[in-house]
């Protein structure tokens, strides 16, 4: 029974690490991954898929880098920047990004205030097809961008931050991101290099995330997130935000 048990859960280790690297191939916007941090790193746009309103996506903007800036020398930078590009009147109230994690591992999570990834600071390039050529056209897709494009809420004050047994989750507090306005920069600092890996946003009603959704055809990108040991990778199927370990903000 145990090996048959041992057996069950590596065949599921494949099977999803095979998806999830699979459709992450899918475009120039999601590029390859670095197996050591660099500077700008490279960047990325992935589209989160309402799992119940047919072609509804929000997008997420990313960048993976050198550490370095934020005074971690030799880790890996993970930036996100969530961009709010439905109509839903309610707006995006949380973002999870989901893999295992070991303190030894993961340094620093949290939010930059008053960041916009779209522009340089000393933290990071601009998300940009300056900066990365991916992002740009042609080829298509280009980067989406939305309209006008304004950081709501701007202040990190208006961010909570968990780092979970199962990955990091990011709560607006009291407040939304609208639509046609992006999030500020979120971070994650971690020794682990990146692979492609599951992210949920939702609000009260609706979510938003990586993977197959209840309409045909409407699949989400995923996004680039520190390096699971394979028993973490089971921990992915289970749930998110279960087991907060702190809350940390910056600044």
């Amino acid at each position: 029974m145990m090996e048959q048990f041992c057996r069950l859960r590596w065949a599921f280790v494949c099977l999803f690490t095979g998806v999830i690297v699979g459709s992450a191939m899918s475009g120039p916007l999601l590029p390859p991954l670095p197996n050591t941090p660099s500077t700008p790193g490279v960047a990325g746009e992935s589209k989160l898929a309402n799992v119940s309103v047919a072609g509804d996506f929000i997008r997420v903007d990313w960048i993976v880098q050198d550490a370095a800036p934020f005074g971690f020398q030799g880790a890996f930078a993970y930036l996100y920047q969530i961009e709010n590009t439905t109509t839903t009147p309610e707006g995006i109230f949380s973002f999870n990004v989901a893999f295992s994690v070991s303190a030894t591992h993961t340094l620093d999570a949290g939010v930059l205030d008053g960041d916009n990834l779209d522009l340089a600071t000393a933290y990071h390039a601009a998300h940009n097809a300056d900066n990365f050529s991916n992002l740009g056209a042609p080829p298509p897709p280009a980067e989406t961008e939305p309209s006008p494009g304004t950081l709501s809420p701007a202040s990190a004050s208006n961010y909570s931050v968990f780092v979970t047994s199962t990955g990091v989750k990011w709560n607006l507090i009291g407040t939304h991101i609208p639509p046609d306005s992006q999030s500020i920069t979120l971070y994650i600092i971690d020794l682990r290099p990146p692979m492609y890996g599951i992210a949920v946003a939702q609000n009260s009603g609706m979510q938003w995330r990586t993977g197959e959704t209840t309409i045909s055809g409407q699949i989400g990108d995923p996004v680039p997130v520190p390096s699971p040991e394979p028993a973490g990778v089971l921990l992915l199927a289970v749930g998110l935000g279960m087991g907060v370990f702190f809350v940390r903000r910056r600044h």
